[in-house]
Order: structure tokens, then C-alpha cells, then sequence
């Protein structure tokens, strides 16, 4: 649910950049730039609150956690009044129609407002979740650790997502270049993005081998049944030591699923990306074709081992 949501956000957010530099294509300078940075910020503002409120940076249950996210929240907020600010001044000063200016601060200020909802919303769903479904304390602490990189990796994934679009789209409106170019921008960031998203998701996925090779040995015969018996549809005979292996192995099975299956993700998206501008070429479009169906028919398979696996151990705390 979180990773959904975070994606339907990024989309959101560079649709709504991309409809924001093709209607300030006829601006004049410097207004049109100043305008579209206001929209960039605000983009901003939106994305970093969901990835915040969606993977839970601090806690607030304490003291010291309430305190840091006001904090973070007056100072987005503050940046998102002067981003307000500064399109409402293009508006003043005829630089930009007011038509266009009205229509970017409603769409910009809707998007912050989703996000803010959709952050809030999936992150109690989570924690409801989180409270009905037992699970050991092994399992708490490595649920806990990766929840913590995975909003590192999301936070690195929109730093990188937004700056790339800010310094491509804003040096294609100074320049006056044709607002078709901001396919292009945003195709070259999102892929840009996206690989940085890979790099540190294939990191966490490798540093989770280790100790699963720890935990299990090297009996490949014996590590094959717990395998099955944790992320398989059907039961495995196991003896006493080998159920308490699989339920040592449950948690970081599912860790290592998610991570893997993150890292295709992203991996596709950076290659989808660059092939996006050159689709009518059969190559480029049978490649993309090709990745798209990989992806439809791994993640769900993906997805049910990781679904089984805290299955598993959800079952065997409740024992």
C-alpha cells in the first residue's frame, strides 16, 4: 500500500510539472521560470510530506518525535507559502496569464493536500495492521530496520527524482526551448532517479544475505524444503530443527523478496524511461514491451511469496 501510494504520488507530481511547463511555454522570462520553480517547490513540499508521513521518521508517541516533525512540517509549510508567494507575484506583474496562474495554484495546492491525506491515511492503516498482526521480536527488529531504509531509499529516490527535473525543466524554460523537451527532462530524471533506486535496493537486498546464509548453513537439500515450506503454496513436512530454522528464516525471506523484487522495479523503470522517447522504434518497442510483461508477471508472484512468508511468521508467533 505505502509503495503504491508513494508511486501514485510521483506520478502525480510530474504530471502535474509537466502540464505546468507546457502551459507557461508562451510566458515571458523571467516570469514563466519563477513561476514554474514556485510549482517545483510546491511539488516538493507535497512529496517529501508523504515520504515522511509514510515511513513514520519520527516517532510521535515522543516528546522529542512531536517536536521534530513540527519542526519539519512549519518549515515545508513555510516554503510552500513562499512558493505560493512568489506565483502569485507573476500574476501581479502580468508575467504570466492569469488564467494559467490560477489554475497552477489550485492544482499545486490539491497535490500537497493529497499527499498529506494519502500519507496520513496509509500510515494508520499500516500501524492498525501492524498491532493486529502478531509477530516475534526478531521479526519486529528486522521489519523495523528495513522500514527504516526503505524511507531512506524513497527520501534518496525524490531528492534525486526532483532535482533532476527542477535543474532539466527550468534550464529548458530559461533557454526557451520547445515545451515538448520536458518529456525528454523528465524521462532523463526519472531514469536517473530510478537507478539510484536500484543501486540502494540491490545494497540492503545483498546485505540481508549474509545473515541468511549464517542462519541456514550450507545443506542445500535442507534449505530447499524450508524454502518451500515458508514461501510455497503447499505444506513441507519439517523436522523439529528445520521448523525452527524456517521460522528463523521467515522474516528476512520476506525482506529479501521485497527488496529484490523493488530493485526489478526500479530496474525496469530507468530502461522504460529512456526507451519512452524513442518507442516508434521496434526495437525500442518491442524491449519495452518485453520488460512491461516481465514485470506483469513476476511482481504478483513476487508479491504472494513475500505475502506468504509473513504468513508464516505471523502464524508462528500466534502459536
Amino acid at each position: 500500500m505505502k509503495v503504491a501510494a508513494f508511486a501514485g504520488l510521483t506520478a502525480a507530481g510530474l504530471a502535474l510539472v509537466v502540464a505546468a511547463v507546457i502551459l507557461l511555454d508562451g510566458a515571458g522570462q523571467p516570469a514563466g521560470a519563477l513561476a514554474l520553480a514556485s510549482i517545483l517547490a510546491l511539488w516538493a513540499v507535497g512529496l517529501f510530506s508523504a515520504v515522511v508521513l509514510l515511513g513514520d521518521w519520527w516517532d510521535p508517541r515522543a516528546a522529542v518525535g512531536r517536536s521534530d516533525r513540527r519542526r519539519f512540517f512549519s518549515a515545508v509549510a513555510f516554503i510552500g507559502v513562499l512558493a505560493a508567494l512568489l506565483l502569485a507575484v507573476q500574476f501581479a506583474s502580468d508575467g504570466v496569464p492569469p488564467a494559467v496562474v490560477s489554475g497552477l495554484l489550485v492544482a499545486a495546492f490539491s497535490y500537497v493536500a493529497l499527499a498529506v491525506a494519502v500519507g496520513r491515511i496509509v500510515r494508520r492503516r499500516a500501524d492498525l495492521r501492524e498491532f493486529q498482526e502478531p509477530a516475534d521480536a526478531p521479526a519486529m527488529w528486522l521489519r523495523d530496520l528495513t522500514r527504516h531504509r526503505a524511507g531512506n531509499v524513497a527520501l534518496w529516490f525524490a531528492i534525486v527524482l526532483i532535482a533532476g527535473v527542477a535543474v532539466t525543466v527550468l534550464v529548458d524554460q530559461v533557454l526557451l526551448m520547445e515545451a515538448g523537451s520536458v518529456f525528454l527532462s523528465v524521462s532523463i530524471a526519472v531514469s536517473l532517479a530510478s537507478l539510484v533506486a536500484t543501486i540502494a535496493c540491490a545494497t540492503v537486498g545483498m546485505n540481508l544475505y549474509g545473515p541468511v546464509r549464517d542462519l541456514l548453513g550450507s545443506d542445500r537439500q535442507r534449505n530447499r524444503r524450508i524454502r518451500r515450506a515458508v514461501l510455497g503454496r503447499r505444506p513441507v513436512e519439517l523436522s523439529e530443527e528445520e521448523r525452527e530454522l524456517a521460522v528463523a528464516y521467515a522474516p528476512f525471506a520476506a525482506e529479501v523478496t521485497a527488496w529484490n523484487s523493488a530493485q526489478n522495479v526500479f530496474l525496469i523503470t530507468a530502461i522504460l524511461a529512456q526507451n519512452l522517447l524513442r518507442i516508434a522504434d521496434p526495437v525500442a518497442l518491442v524491449v519495452s514491451l518485453a520488460l512491461v510483461l516481465v514485470i506483469a508477471i513476476t511482481l504478483p508472484l513476487s508479491l504472494r511469496e513475500v505475502a506468504r512468508a509473513r504468513r508464516f511468521t505471523a502464524e508462528s508467533a500466534a502459536r
